[in-house]
């Protein structure tokens, strides 16, 4: 399967397998910065990513960040019709 992608920021880094064996891409932000305890922030990619209709895009917890840290996403869905900056 192609998923088209576009990048919206030049220092937009594409979504890459940290091993040739993962089910899941790692996803990187454009801009630094620190969350404080119980602080939520909304990260944005750089990107806008094409999903085929009929699929959608899931952004998950990794599960090191989450175990260790305590990390947690509200990421959730990309639908196929959505074409804006991935967050």
């Amino acid at each position: 399967m192609r998923i088209h992608l576009k990048k919206l920021h030049p220092e937009a880094k594409i979504p890459e397998y940290a091993h040739s064996f993962d089910a899941g891409m790692d996803l990187f932000t454009v801009e630094p910065f620190e969350l404080e305890p119980g602080q939520r922030k909304s990260v944005p990619l750089g990107l806008a990513i094409e999903i085929p209709e009929g699929y959608v895009g899931l952004i998950w917890d990794k599960s090191g960040l989450s175990h260790k840290y305590g990390l947690k996403n509200f990421g959730g869905v990309i639908d196929s019709g959505y074409r804006g900056e991935i967050h």
